[in-house]
């Protein structure tokens, strides 16, 4: 195997390193200002000296991991100290928003992004979540319009129930920390103010989809061509998104490098004409360049496509000087770059799933297409599908496990089958949007758009269905997924480095610790026992976790979609729910009792561990503690809050710990270990 100069690489995984670093350890701006001085000037004195010979270059190479390790500290604790600094606000304070961004909501209230007037510093933190109730059905608000109202600024809740998805986490990632919900009616003014460039791309999105729609295109067209050209999932049902999932091809609705080399031929395609001479080539590169970051503005600057747009970029203006170009390198510079934009990209999902997925093809591709020879056309273009299709997959395995928990037998065969009309169902797709937003009846192309779509959908839908080949609630911890990613660094190594008994073994280590952690937790798993009141809304729920199943007891039924992950991390095969739910109970020794607002007895005087409060139980609350003396109270989310209310005060009064599920989310009766 052919060594590469992978050192800007390694330089880069040292810049990461120290972004995770400045993370997760705490130290005030002006140690880590002093930090990177020392450093940088550690760094010139041994080039200095490494230039002259005096020092070995493996000295140099310590040295400059070391400050690009620094660098990327610096970078966090930077843009922390300048721009991500709260806005200190009054309760009930008069707030002037801007809004920046939809995100999904509802039929009765929407989600948005919203960004506070402050124009005295621009280094605070000032995006917050707004929740909008919508209460009068006309208000349409968009990204870019103005309000001011009147409301109190909140943190952001945790989940509710355990293991469930952390929406807090997820928004912190974006510099969102805070939210208020307002109603529409509560909203002072509101004005449709001129959009920054930015917020204008939501804007012509609305748009595009508001002419689609006046077309003969079916919504569920609609919903694929939003996805795939403009990169957004809203409209599309969620039975279509799973689909996807469980083909293996739910990539091709995540606008990435996948799309931007198909809108790169069909540019370079229109600008043909442009490559006869030195400033023709030059104009023309610069049309290519110019037109990709205009799409990746439209879609939203989404951190695949950035990703896709800077690295092509790179790859493009360097063929103006007719240079060999380094796909690592441009890759690595592409994400140091946004990296150092905004260093919280490194959590991203699709930031994450992106770079592991080129990098695997950069250099797993050529390894896996030189397995065997390929005599005929036919069989060379379906195995250099196949093995970029199995190169990506190398790298984007462990996230896909670790995030989603789920494996698609069947990836192979759909990519194989849908890869290759994919170029011009894209196009057709464009050209769809373009006759309707130009009010140009193209019914031939739109009726040729359905028809290809159809087409694809039924391929997907028909591998979908094939359950046996679809493995969901696999298990794969946060240390797998670390080990995961040291195999598949010493793995490059392996094979493209002169070191490869080191790498070797490495890569060997990670992978059968990644199995030991695995058995450690099933086995772990195996002897926990939980007992939980969950925070179902406007229900009674109690769950008994034993090992491999877990029985839910509740006065009505409820979803356990929610639980998925759960079910997931503890290896529960089966989740069974029975409308019986008694009102003493004594679980592993400890005793509970339970008071609703059905016929109530008055208690006898047998102290109790857990007094559980359900559906609003008219009852006085004092005279219930001194007759069974309990250690907690737990209110859970069937009672109305005003009782909620009185009740704390009342255990507050009494010295006596209160637990609202509402606020707090599941209460933990036993755990064990």
């Amino acid at each position: 195997m052919k060594l590469l100069n992978t050192s800007f690489l390694w330089l880069f995984l040292a810049f990461v390193i120290g972004i995770f670093l400045g993370h997760n350890y705490t130290c005030n701006f002006d140690f880590a200002f002093s930090l990177l001085l020392a450093t940088l000037f550690s760094w010139l004195i041994v080039f200095l000296y490494q230039k002259r010979s005096w020092l070995p270059l493996r000295i140099f190479s310590v040295t400059s991991l070391i400050t690009f390790l620094v660098i990327g500290f610096f970078c966090v604790k930077l843009q922390k100290h300048y721009l991500y600094q709260e806005i200190k606000t009054q309760p009930n304070q008069l707030l002037h928003l801007n809004l920046k961004q939809e995100l999904k909501g509802s039929i009765s209230y929407r989600n948005y992004i919203a960004q506070i007037k402050n124009p005295t510093d621009f280094r605070q933190n000032n995006l917050v979540l707004l929740r909008v109730y919508l209460k009068d059905s006309t208000v349409n608000y968009q990204p870019g319009d103005a309000i001011i109202t009147k409301t109190n600024l909140n943190p952001l809740k945790e989940p509710l129930f355990p293991e469930q998805f952390n929406y807090k986490k997820y928004l912190a990632n974006k510099h969102v920390t805070r939210e208020t919900r307002v109603a529409s009616t509560e909203i002072i003014h509101h004005k449709n103010s001129n959009p920054t460039w930015v917020d204008q791309s939501e804007v012509i999105k609305k748009k595009i989809t508001h002419q689609l729609k006046k077309t003969k295109l079916k919504p569920r067209h609609i919903a694929f061509i939003n996805a795939l050209v403009l990169g957004n999932k809203d409209l599309l049902e969620r039975s279509t998104y799973q689909q996807f999932q469980k083909a293996g091809v739910v990539h091709i609705l995540a606008v990435s490098g996948l799309h931007v080399g198909l809108i790169v031929l069909l540019l370079q395609g229109i600008t043909y004409f442009l490559k006869y001479n030195e400033w023709t080539r030059a104009m023309r590169v610069l049309l290519i360049v110019i037109a990709l970051w205009l799409y990746a503005w439209l879609v939203g600057f989404s951190p695949s496509i950035t990703r896709a747009v800077t690295m092509f970029s790179f790859f493009i203006l360097l063929t103006l000087n007719k240079r060999k170009t380094n796909g690592v390198t441009s890759l690595a510079l592409s994400a140091m770059l946004l990296l150092f934009i905004d260093p919280w990209l490194v959590f991203d999902v699709g930031f994450q799933l992106s770079y592991f997925a080129v990098a695997s093809i950069l250099f797993f591709y050529p390894i896996i297409y030189n397995l065997f020879s390929k005599k005929t056309w036919l069989i060379r273009k379906a195995w250099a599908l196949a093995s970029v299709t199995l190169s990506a997959q190398i790298g984007v395995l462990p996230f896909t496990l670790y995030y989603f928990n789920q494996i698609p037998g069947l990836f192979l065969i759909s990519n194989l089958l849908i890869l290759p009309s994919l170029f011009l169902v894209l196009l057709s797709c464009i050209i769809s949007i373009l006759g309707s937003f130009y009010f140009i009846e193209l019914e031939w192309i739109q009726g040729l758009t359905e028809r290809i779509i159809d087409a694809l959908m039924w391929v997907i839908e028909s591998i979908a269905q094939q359950d046996a080949y679809y493995f969901d609630h696999v298990y794969f911890s946060e240390s797998m997924l670390a080990l995961s990613v040291l195999s598949f660094f010493s793995l490059i190594g392996f094979f493209y480095s002169s070191q490869k008994r080191i790498f070797g073994l490495f890569a060997l280590s990670a992978l059968i610790a990644t199995q030991l952690v695995y058995i450690i937790d099933y086995q772990n798993a195996k002897q926990i026992r939980k007992a939980m009141i969950l925070p179902y809304y406007k229900t009674s729920t109690l769950a008994i976790h034993n090992p491999n199943a877990m029985q839910i007891y509740t006065d009505s039924t409820v979803s356990t979609k929610v639980l998925d992950n759960y079910k997931t991390k503890y290896f529960i095969n089966d989740i069974q729910q029975n409308k019986r739910l008694n009102r003493a109970l004594e679980i592993d020794g400890i005793s509970v009792l339970r008071i609703d607002s059905d016929l109530y007895a008055e208690p006898s005087k047998t102290p109790v561990d857990v007094l559980w409060l359900s559906h609003s139980p008219r009852i006085n609350l004092e005279r219930v503690i001194r007759l069974v003396q309990p250690k907690t109270i737990v209110a859970d989310q069937s009672n109305y809050k005003s009782y909620v209310t009185r009740w704390q005060r009342t255990a507050l009064k009494e010295k006596i710990p209160f637990f609202d599920s509402a606020k707090k989310g599941t209460f933990y009766i036993m755990s064990k270990p």
